[in-house]
């Protein structure tokens, strides 16, 4: 969820053109929530959101045998 959260940004940026203030903004408000910065500032919020992508990495791992593993090879080819 962090990285897009931060190709969010770099979209905003470059592609729609918007001031860099409201990328930064974007990245600032919604990086805190998702990335591991808000573990100092808020433990309750890093925790729930750290088993939110738990859930997401179990759940896409338990397909990898049925055929989830082609999108993973893409993606470290790219």
């Amino acid at each position: 969820m962090f990285s897009t959260t931060v190709l969010l940004a770099v979209q905003m940026r470059y592609v729609k053109h918007l001031p860099v203030v409201i990328a930064i903004g974007y990245f600032v408000i919604y990086g805190f929530l998702d990335g591991e910065y808000s573990l100092h500032l808020f433990p309750c919020l890093m925790s729930l959101t750290m088993r939110c992508e738990g859930l997401f990495w179990g759940a896409a791992l338990k397909k990898v045998p049925q055929g989830a593993w082609v999108p993973l090879v893409i993606g470290v080819i790219m």
